[in-house]
């Protein structure tokens, strides 16, 4: 397990479960204060995955 990478997943849901809704704008569900998290997260990060609808329609603060 030691040669193993550490993966972390960060995602922001709901109260009822849903990530997105079908509308073409973004969902905020998130603060200021966990977007500084992220952030933070992020920073700390050798590598981070995102998809491409989150790229187009986000515009994610990536460091």
């Amino acid at each position: 397990m030691a040669d193993r990478p550490f993966v972390l997943l960060s995602v922001a849901t709901s109260v009822d479960g849903y990530i997105d809704d079908t509308s073409p704008q973004r969902l905020l569900l998130s603060n200021a204060e966990d977007f500084d998290r992220v952030d933070q997260v992020r920073a700390e990060s050798d590598a981070i995955l995102i998809g491409g609808n989150t790229l187009r329609r986000d515009n994610p603060r990536l460091p």
